[in-house]
């Protein structure tokens, strides 16, 4: 059975919806608690004309644990005050790490976060000072590094020291302190670690796997939730503990994934012209994702606890 067109129009605003929905977690209330904290502390300190140094946080999770969704989350939680001049306010903003990480580089993708790309490129202090300048007259009181272990990744250790020392003088600036928030993967903590002086500055925030025992009554809703606001009604199994434990086995029990692979299987069933999310949803949206064949898709098979969902194509060989 295959849809209408006008059904095929209806189904991408469905998705983009599911997809915009941030599913709150206890991880994402401690983050939210402390930034709060935080940026009120600094606003504070700014009306009474206080200069003090400033603090940041450290969001670690694996790829897939929805750690950079939450901090846009965040960010969008906590939106700046109306603009009172002529140049907008920009009390947080974002940006990736780029490759490479050099003081240069970071400094230069930070002008661009801030509105102020440059043509050229002049020395790494000249850029420095002009963000300095560029993060008061924004009035900007935090700044989101995303994918943060790339700071680390492939630095000498002169350069890396030059890149740590040059985020740490953001918090310690004497005319206007700016906090930090790092997000990346659970081996920046470490990394960070390296440096007394950044790690006591930073409160960390950690977005653990989910399990079957921790949140599977809360996977099982959710399920449920999704399928209606997709008009589909879930098979009958979808809340048996075995079927919890594959959809976790085949996101490697990353919360960000599993939401992925719920829409994923939502958007083949939509597709299909179905009005039930059958497991043969799940089953397809998985081959998609990661070109298996049935003996190791986790939705299949009866030995999928042990399948290592990270891995594309992983039955090829033994196939050839």
């Amino acid at each position: 059975m295959t849809v209408n067109d006008q059904h095929v129009l209806e189904i991408q605003p469905l998705l983009l919806r599911l997809r915009s929905a941030f599913i709150y977690h206890e991880a994402f209330a401690l983050m939210s608690s402390s930034f709060e904290r935080m940026i009120e502390k600094r606003r504070f300190e700014i009306a009474s004309d206080v200069t003090a140094e400033a603090r940041g946080l450290v969001v670690v999770g694996a790829s897939g644990s929805g750690k950079t969704t939450a901090v846009e989350q965040l960010i969008r939680k906590h939106p700046s005050p109306e603009d009172v001049g002529d140049v907008p306010i920009a009390e947080v903003v974002s940006l990736r790490v780029p490759s490479p990480a050099t003081v240069k580089h970071v400094g230069m993708t930070l002008l661009a976060a801030l509105g102020y790309p440059m043509a050229r490129e002049p020395s790494a202090a000249i850029i420095w000072d002009n963000a300095r300048s560029r993060l008061r007259l924004r009035r900007t009181l935090f700044v989101h590094f995303d994918e943060a272990q790339d700071f680390f990744n492939n630095q000498n250790g002169r350069e890396l020291q030059a890149v740590i020392n040059t985020v740490k003088s953001l918090m310690q600036d004497p005319e206007w302190p700016v906090g930090i928030i790092l997000s990346g993967m659970p081996s920046l903590v470490e990394m960070i670690n390296e440096d007394i002086q950044l790690s006591r500055r930073l409160k960390p925030v950690y977005i653990p796997p989910v399990s079957l025992t921790t949140h599977g009554s809360d996977i099982v809703n959710l399920i449920g939730q999704f399928a209606e606001m997709s008009d589909l009604v879930p098979f009958d199994d979808h809340a048996s503990p075995e079927f919890v434990q594959r959809l976790l086995t085949a996101t490697d029990g990353q919360f960000g994934l599993t939401i992925e692979l719920i829409i994923a299987a939502i958007e083949d069933a939509l597709y299909e012209g179905s009005k039930t999310l059958d497991l043969s949803s799940f089953v397809r949206s998985y081959r998609s994702r990661t070109g298996c064949l049935d003996a190791r898709n986790p939705f299949v098979t009866e030995e999928f606890l042990s399948i290592q969902s990270h891995r594309l194509l992983d039955d090829l060989e033994a196939t050839a």
